[in-house]
């Protein structure tokens, strides 16, 4: 394919690490690429991954700028937050620990602080005026014989956070001195703002090359296309705003990094950016991993299951065309409505799927004890189980991508979704069958296929028919009702619904070979006896999904 690729001049695809360089163009631009690769990972190359995939690393690299530390723009007489003094006192502190490492190959400079608190100029002049101010304390304070104790005491809290992550051991007296020299004379001189009013004007080069250590301040013009130098500490309370890829690009502390260098740099950020860079693994990893399945195709970024998974409420930033793309939503509950339109084939695997994990699980199943639920229960399976049933289970063309998102929300959380960890699971069936007390008890006496649930919907639309497998209410007999099937879970660990169903149509008479959708849907329709799945993810929250 590539050589076919080359003799035909295309234009190629390269995701890079953050997923970040995507090009999708339209069908109908000459230049859209026939053929793709997905570039590996290079060694020293630290992206999202590296500072968020676990919440170890979260705890060794991310600090939080609470919500109240965060100035209102209108508020002319907010005091310097707190988390800006704690980033300069780390940034301080890692910058000497840099210097005086013990290392074949020393940690070059500069070394750089990056604070982006808003994107009003006059906030960044705050922020400046905030920053050189604090700094000169600083420098005060170390020359003052009553306040010196004091001040390397509170820089020494912040070098034990700084050492934890590295490999070498260093005292706090032999960095003492570079933080002095730091202090007093050399970052004054690196403090700057980039904004419109305040660009860099002459060689780049002497830019960088007039401090060590720099402390920049910006907003737009830091958010994209430049390459900050050495970034040791990054400072975000920048209000996230709802489009994505504007956010990711914010990211300035992904890139190449010695592995020192990476051990010593520390994240500030605020909540809701916290988790857009969090959530972000979900995106990149789902693209890069669709492409791959389909890397050896003709235009692979158009082959059903390569979708661009945005968490809510972020959207891309071209809004003119991105309702276009958006196909569908992954939300708490995983709720496919097109099993009646699989190949019987595929509904035949999905029926042995239950035929293996009902053999090996069958007496486990229970009968709830929440006497609402019409459903047998176990809590045996565990998240391995389930991904397994996942990777083998079809769905239907369209909900391959949202499939796709659980998939990798359990392949790329390790923490939040441990394969040991326990699911409830949950064999929905008719009313009657409540009178058992367990699985067993009921195929004792009856067959497997009484099990089975009718599911039928009607030609009458305009729109794709769907099934909704979950039922409402029902009323019992001695009048109370039955819960609807959506309240049949946990709130605190997955909850896995199996139900064994056969399709039909409610009304076929009303079948019209003139009308298009009658015409499709009779042509894709399965009556099958087969097995569908839902699934729910206590706290997922709400994903956009879309795809080219």
């Amino acid at each position: 394919n590539l050589k076919k690729a080359h003799t035909q001049l295309c234009t190629y695809i390269q995701v890079t690490a953050t997923a970040q360089s995507i090009l999708l163009q339209e069908k109908d631009d000459p230049l859209s690429p026939d053929f793709c690769w997905v570039s590996d990972t290079p060694k020293n190359y630290i992206g999202v991954r590296n500072y968020f995939v676990k919440e170890e690393l979260r705890n060794k690299f991310v600090f939080d700028i609470e919500s109240d530390d965060i100035p209102d723009p209108s508020d002319n007489g907010a005091e310097m937050p707190n988390s800006l003094k704690q980033a300069i006192n780390y940034f301080i502190v890692a910058s000497a620990i840099a210097e005086n490492l013990d290392l074949k190959k020393r940690l070059k400079p500069p070394f750089t602080m990056l604070c982006h608190p808003d994107w009003s100029k006059q906030e960044h002049e705050r922020y400046f005026a905030w920053i050189s101010n604090y700094i000169e304390m600083l420098g005060r304070a170390l020359l003052d014989d009553e306040l010196e104790n004091e001040t390397f005491k509170d820089l020494e809290d912040s070098f034990k956070l700084a050492i934890k992550n590295l490999d070498q051991k260093i005292e706090f007296s032999k960095v003492k001195n570079s933080i002095g020299e730091i202090v007093e004379g050399g970052i004054s001189q690196g403090i700057s703002i980039i904004n419109d009013s305040n660009p860099i004007t002459g060689n780049l080069k002497d830019f960088w090359n007039k401090s060590n250590y720099h402390i920049i301040i910006g907003g737009n013009c830091i958010d994209r296309g430049f390459t900050v130098e050495g970034i040791m500490v990054f400072y975000l309370s920048r209000k996230s705003g709802v489009n994505s890829d504007t956010i990711q690009q914010r990211a300035r502390f992904c890139g190449y990094k010695n592995k020192n260098h990476f051990a010593l740099s520390r994240l500030f950020l605020d909540e809701k950016n916290k988790e857009f860079f969090y959530r972000y693994i979900v995106l990149e990893q789902t693209t890069r991993n669709q492409l791959k399945k389909h890397i050896n195709e003709y235009k692979p970024q158009e082959r059903a299951g390569f979708v661009y998974p945005v968490i809510k409420p972020f959207r891309p930033t071209r809004s003119n065309v991105h309702q276009e793309l958006n196909i569908a939503s992954a939300t708490d509950w995983f709720h496919p409505r097109h099993g009646q339109f699989l190949k019987k084939e595929e509904q035949n695997q999905n029926l042995n799927i239950f035929h293996d994990f009902i053999g090996q699980f069958l007496p486990t199943f229970k009968k709830s004890e929440n006497p609402l639920w019409r459903c047998f229960t176990s809590d045996y399976l565990t998240i391995a189980d389930l991904k397994k049933i996942i990777n083998r289970f079809n769905t239907f063309e369209r909900e391959v991508p949202i499939k796709n998102i659980y998939k990798c929300i359990l392949n790329e959380y390790p923490d939040d979704f441990r394969d040991d960890e326990n699911i409830l699971t949950c064999l929905m069936v008719d009313a009657a069958l409540m009178q058992y007390s367990s699985l067993a008890d009921y195929l004792k006496d009856n067959s497997l296929e009484k099990l089975f649930i009718d599911r039928r919907f009607k030609y009458n639309t305009k729109h794709f028919p769907s099934t909704n497998l979950h039922r409402g209410k029902g009323i019992r007999k001695n009048g109370d009702h039955w819960i609807e099937d959506n309240s049949v879970c946990s709130q605190n660990k997955i909850t896995l619904q199996l139900s064994l169903v056969k399709y039909g149509l409610i009304q076929p008479p009303e079948f019209d070979e003139n009308e298009e959708m009658h015409v499709k849907t009779k042509n894709l329709f399965n009556d099958q006896y087969t097995m569908a799945i839902l699934m729910r993810f206590p706290k997922l929250g709400n994903w956009n999904i879309f795809i080219k």
